[in-house]
């Protein structure tokens, strides 16, 4: 999943509530449609904010509040970039997001299980241990950091303890690919890190006695298909990584998220980390983090 480009955010920012004219009604296929009729639809928790909900968070918008959502904080600053609608999504709302699916399938809000998500923090980790890997492939080893990510203790925030191929067959990471355009060009080489490194991070995970006999392979690669010329403003990449990702796991269609409906998509999305930073059990569970441990042995041996 790619994530977005590294431009900066725009020095002045548009109040939230320039982002709902007053004439504005949900995303919908047939004009006619009204919001009651668009609550069973498959794509309304995608991209549906309710008035009474959006109220909310433009009444926020006015204070100075900043609230913590994960390893990010959620202020009006950020809110705005996610809004857009010609802003790149960065890493803090790009974690933070990650960061609530991850909490989201702990709590079993979502029905997916044995599931993680990375942060950007990894795939950029990943990145540099596979130029280690390239430059020796018979001395790597697996670093300590990594193999924190293999049992569970990373990352941090929302740290689930679940093991790598035994409590988690399915993983989702953001990666930040540097494209011309989005005419579903494939990528082998930005996918290589993680399609020879993670086999190798899941036989340093001591979870059985079978995982020694485990033999390090290659992943494949397999890639999704994609509509041609998704994202005519080349500036939404992080916001359809994220919900490709929210679509892959829930079953469904990618093809529900697309340039007609990618300004609500993107109002979802700043919903959605705000009604997470003011969730109670969420809060909660924020006030236990406890950051990682120091790293004294900085690699694992594999056998």
């Amino acid at each position: 999943m790619a994530e977005s480009g590294t431009k900066e955010p725009a020095e002045w920012v548009i109040p939230l509530s320039s982002f709902k004219p007053s004439d504005w009604k949900p995303p919908t296929l047939k004009d006619e449609e009204l919001l009651e009729d668009r609550v069973h639809d498959i794509d309304h928790s995608l991209v549906i904010v309710p008035e009474d909900s959006w109220a909310k968070i433009i009444e926020w918008s006015s204070t100075s509040n900043e609230l913590k959502i994960g390893p990010s904080m959620l202020t009006s600053v950020l809110a705005a970039r996610v809004m857009g609608p010609t802003e790149w999504l960065l890493n803090h709302e790009i974690d933070a997001m990650m960061y609530l699916f991850t909490e989201r399938t702990t709590l079993r809000r979502w029905e997916p299980s044995k599931v993680a998500f990375m942060s950007c923090m990894f795939s950029n980790q990943m990145k540099t241990s596979f130029e280690e890997f390239r430059k020796d492939k018979k001395k790597f080893k697996v670093s300590e950091l990594l193999h924190r990510y293999g049992i569970g203790e990373l990352p941090a925030h929302g740290r689930t303890g679940l093991m790598w191929d035994l409590d988690v067959t399915r993983m989702y990471v953001p990666l930040n690919v540097e494209v011309f355009d989005c005419e579903g060009l494939k990528h082998n080489k930005e996918v290589e890190p993680f399609a020879f490194l993670i086999p190798r991070i899941v036989k340093s995970v001591p979870s059985s006695k079978s995982r020694q006999q485990l033999k390090v392979k290659q992943y494949n690669f397999s890639y999704a298909p994609m509509p041609y010329l998704l994202n005519k403003s080349s500036s939404d990449c992080g916001v359809y990584a994220l919900k490709h990702i929210e679509c892959h796991l829930l079953g469904l269609d990618f093809s529900l998220v697309n340039d007609n409906n990618i300004r609500e998509t993107r109002q979802k999305i700043a919903y959605d980390l705000w009604e997470a930073a003011n969730d109670p059990e969420l809060i909660l569970r924020m006030a236990q983090y406890t950051p990682p441990k120091t790293i004294t042995n900085p690699l694992v041996e594999l056998d």
